[in-house]
């Protein structure tokens, strides 16, 4: 997907982890990640990081719902950014 062409753009030499909010076609249940009391998993995928490093810092990341507060606000961030970037 889109973070192992990020991974290999930048030569291997960051660790790329993915946290997809919705499944994308062919995933293996294995990376879904429930956090909190949600029904709903959040896809967690990586390169250049063992996948249960990956999967364990997502869920001890803090915040109470499905998504961790840094990456709500980071996504908050993206989506206003876009917006401004259309308007212009």
């Amino acid at each position: 997907g889109l973070g192992k062409h990020l991974f290999e753009s930048l030569k291997g030499k960051t660790a790329v982890v993915g946290v997809a909010k919705n499944p994308f076609r062919g995933i293996n249940p294995r990376y879904a990640l429930y956090r909190g009391k949600s029904k709903k998993p959040l896809y967690v995928t990586a390169e250049g990081v063992s996948f249960s490093e990956a999967r364990a810092a997502v869920s001890s990341m803090s915040g109470t719902y499905r998504l961790p507060d840094l990456l709500k606000r980071v996504d908050q961030l993206c989506r206003s950014q876009d917006r401004e970037s259309s308007t212009s």
